[in-house]
């Protein structure tokens, strides 16, 4: 299996977790939904380059230079960001909220970057033409102790 292959495929396993997540765990949300976008990203990235990367330092780098991933770049930071801030604070008060996960995270980072990474990879050389994901819906409300 190649290496893109890989890639395409812990993207789509990503996504599919992202639903199975208990609403309780916000930070869990965040950080699968970088991880799709990572791995997004990495599928790019690998279809245009026989060098692996393994630190996000390096990937950020890479989009930042490249203007043709500039749009990935701006929204794929953010999410670095946000995921950063929820991975290591001890605070869930610092977390994102969860009530605007969905909405911010989700279709307004995650989703961006995958259509950018998708029109990016139908135009590599060879071309890498994948289906459309389908909508990451998020588990159920929250539970509210009584």
């Amino acid at each position: 299996m190649s290496r893109i292959q890989e890639h395409l495929e812990q993207w789509a396993h990503n996504r599919r977790f992202i639903s199975t997540i208990q609403p309780d765990f916000p930070d869990w949300i965040v950080t699968v939904a970088f991880y799709t976008a990572t791995h997004a990203i990495e599928s790019l990235l690998t279809a245009g380059s026989a060098k692996p990367r393994s630190r996000h330092s390096d990937r950020l780098e890479i989009l930042q230079r490249e203007r043709r991933y500039q749009k990935i770049y701006e929204r794929y930071w953010l999410l670095y960001e946000i995921c950063h801030v929820t991975r290591y604070s001890a605070q869930p008060d610092r977390w994102y909220p969860r009530d605007q996960i969905k909405k911010d995270v989700i279709e307004g980072m995650v989703y961006p970057i995958e259509t950018s990474v998708r029109k990016l990879l139908a135009a590599s050389n060879p071309s890498v033409v994948m289906a459309e994901h389908s909508v990451i819906e998020l588990a159920g409300p929250l539970k509210t102790t009584a």
